[in-house]
């Protein structure tokens, strides 16, 4: 809930997978703020609730930002935002990721700049591309 007080959407949908029985549902309202809507499924693995998930923002339309619930939202991320609303599509890797080996999560990305965040230079700026350049 962290990162929707960061980000302040206008809209927030959290997607909980492997939902199937009600006293899941319950606990889950419990637990989560009243501000999202929460979207239950048992898609069974990430690549079906990513489907699910690309079919439901065709329909909402206008931006669409998802964050990994294992991800801390920073504070710089709405100002990092604001900076690559331009393109289509981009991603930004956790400092833990970009410590380990970025390459492999940037193989078939394409290098457009670099942000100065607070005196540092990273993260680069990437956007998808189906051919690394």
């Amino acid at each position: 809930m962290r990162n929707v007080e960061v980000m302040k959407p206008k809209t927030a949908i959290v997607y909980v997978d492997n939902v199937y029985h009600e006293k899941q549902r319950e606990i889950l309202a419990r637990v989560l703020s009243r501000n999202v809507e929460v979207r239950f499924g048992n898609w069974r693995n990430r690549n079906n609730t990513w489907i699910a998930m690309l079919r439901d923002f065709h329909t909402l339309g206008g931006e669409v930002m998802v964050v990994d619930s294992d991800n801390k939202v920073t504070e710089d991320l709405p100002r990092i935002h604001s900076e690559l609303r331009g393109y289509p599509i981009y991603a930004i890797l956790d400092e833990e990721a970009w410590r380990r080996e970025p390459q492999r999560f940037l193989i078939r990305s394409r290098k457009i700049g670099e942000l100065n965040i607070n005196g540092n230079t990273n993260p680069y700026m990437y956007t998808r591309s189906m051919t690394a350049q």
